[in-house]
């Protein structure tokens, strides 16, 4: 309730409902319409899952319905073809009997017939096409067949127990194994353990693991590693261990990569150690020293 102010009023829809009550009908003017593009079986102002049953089954119906009758209209029309052909082609037989003279049967009902039939070149009349049987659906067993796989569908995949779902997942399961993994698929499905193994050195990857530089803070500051960095140059320690300790304690690298590091450095001075000089051949020839000969080979 305002204060001052008297209640206002509200329109009911029950009131009008109860006033006109054909003003729910679709076809009233003042009533509500169904949606342009809705299902026939659609309830407005119900939701319903099953989608097999309240959209496809009708309009799969429907067409099943549509071809039917279409089948059957071009057979009876068919049918009445062969008919009219039939007997226009025996009251032509008879006539032209009757015209030259030869011998012609009349039955009871009065109908002239040809007594030899013969059949006439210029009378005979262009075949007749039947309409083709093989089509999806023919008669009413194929609409009921329809009706059956559908309603059988649809109860399929709206049990209350959602087994579907399980197949669903492991199809979606099997897929993503097959974009995953492609033709290493078989490979890792004989051999499961390598694929927690996999995903434990993406998620190390993922987190920096394997990253040469050190995360966190250092294990001493700057200006401790820099005195300690001096005190090491003080007392004569080569430069290979003075570079490698301030790599470790002001760029921040880890004890792997500083391994890794010294490794690669070795390989490169033993390279070039074994490097030939320029003009130098490949196999040199071996020969005796000079003390080990004897004096008539020296001198000669």
């Amino acid at each position: 309730m305002r204060m001052g102010r008297p209640n206002k009023k509200w329109r009911s829809s029950s009131k009008k409902q109860q006033e006109s009550p054909d003003s729910t009908s679709p076809t009233s003017s003042t009533g509500n319409k169904p949606p342009k593009y809705s299902s026939p079986t659609l309830v407005v102002g119900q939701v319903s899952s099953n989608v097999i049953h309240s959209i496809l089954s009708p309009a799969l119906t429907s067409l099943a319905t549509q071809s039917v009758e279409k089948y059957a209209d071009e057979v009876m029309r068919y049918e009445a073809l062969v008919a009219e052909s039939n007997l226009r082609l025996g009251d032509v037989a008879s006539v032209g009997a009757f015209e030259h003279g030869d011998r012609v049967e009349i039955d009871p009902n009065g109908d002239i017939h040809a007594a030899v039939q013969e059949s006439n070149q210029s009378t005979a009349l262009p075949p007749l096409t039947p309409p083709s049987a093989y089509r999806l659906f023919t008669s009413q067993s194929d609409i009921d067949e329809l009706a059956s796989l559908l309603a059988s569908t649809s109860r399929h995949f709206s049990a209350p127990s959602n087994k579907w779902k399980t197949h669903v997942n492991a199809a979606k399961f099997e897929r993503l194994l097959d974009e995953k993994y492609g033709r290493f698929r078989p490979f890792i499905t004989a051999h499961p353990e390598l694929e927690a193994l996999i995903k434990n050195v993406q998620r190390k990857y993922a987190m920096g693991e394997f990253s040469p530089f050190r995360k966190g803070d250092p294990p001493m500051g700057r200006t401790t590693s820099i005195m300690i960095l001096f005190m090491m140059h003080r007392n004569g320690v080569r430069v290979e261990g003075v570079v490698l300790a301030a790599l470790f304690l002001l760029v921040g690298l880890r004890p792997w990569a500083l391994v890794a590091l010294v490794c690669f450095g070795r390989w490169l001075m033993e390279r070039r150690r074994k490097m030939r000089m320029a003009g130098v051949p490949r196999k040199l020839v071996v020969c005796d020293p000079y003390y080990a000969r004897s004096d008539d080979e020296v001198y000669n």
